[in-house]
């Protein structure tokens, strides 16, 4: 049974804690898409953008009116 459960390794941390960006308080929803990581961050009300292969900060996603402690994300033809 081992060998059906694909072994899992650590690539990379990315995302500080705090408000600026690239930094998170409170991360918890997250989806891949195109090479990119949607995070939400709900103790920031917002979603970071980060690049999937380095982890670098790409953008913030915010909306108006603001998110309300954002929890959970995904994406689906190319929407968030």
């Amino acid at each position: 049974m081992g060998d059906l459960i694909p072994r899992l390794s650590f690539s990379f941390s990315f995302a500080g804690l705090g408000e600026g960006d690239g930094q998170l308080r409170d991360p918890y929803g997250i989806a891949a898409h195109a090479g990119l990581l949607y995070v939400t961050d709900s103790g920031n009300n917002r979603v970071c953008v980060f690049r999937q292969a380095t982890g670098a900060f790409v953008r913030v996603l915010q909306a108006s009116p603001k998110f309300d402690d954002p929890s959970g994300v995904a994406v689906c033809q190319g929407r968030l």
